[in-house]
């Protein structure tokens, strides 16, 4: 049974690298409790209205799956996904900024560059005057 859980969590892994959407991984962390769980063939027994109800490892197993990815994918889903927008934000804005200091800096050596070339011609025109003098 260990096998097929692996099976199962590695599909669900490559699911989710060409999805992306954080929901298939959901069920692949699910897929490895159920697979940890194999190991502990765990049964149950208990009594419902009177009646013994049995459930084999293997029921147990698949509802540990579907209980634990139901779960992360209402609650841890939401939280890690407002996680990445917050880190896209971050970075879009750090862009932004570096692109206004880009634009600073090209702007002040542009005024450098400017007032070099001023004090360069007026330099030649005072060496134009003496000589002219």
């Amino acid at each position: 049974m260990i096998w097929i859980w692996l099976g199962v969590v590695v599909s669900l892994l490559l699911i989710e690298y060409m999805s992306r959407n954080f929901t298939a991984i959901c069920f692949a962390i699910s897929g490895i409790i159920s697979c940890i769980l194999t190991h502990f063939n765990i049964k149950f027994n208990f009594k419902v209205l009177g009646h013994k109800v049995y459930l084999s490892p293997y029921i147990v197993q698949l509802l540990v799956f579907l209980v634990v990815g139901i779960f992360l994918i209402l609650i841890i889903r939401p939280l890690f996904l407002n996680f990445l927008e917050k880190k896209k934000q971050e970075k879009i804005e750090k862009k932004e900024k570096l692109k206004k200091e880009k634009e600073n800096n090209k702007k002040s050596i542009d005024e450098n560059v400017k007032k070099e070339t001023s004090k360069n011609k007026t330099k030649k025109e005072k060496k134009k005057s003496k000589r002219k003098k």
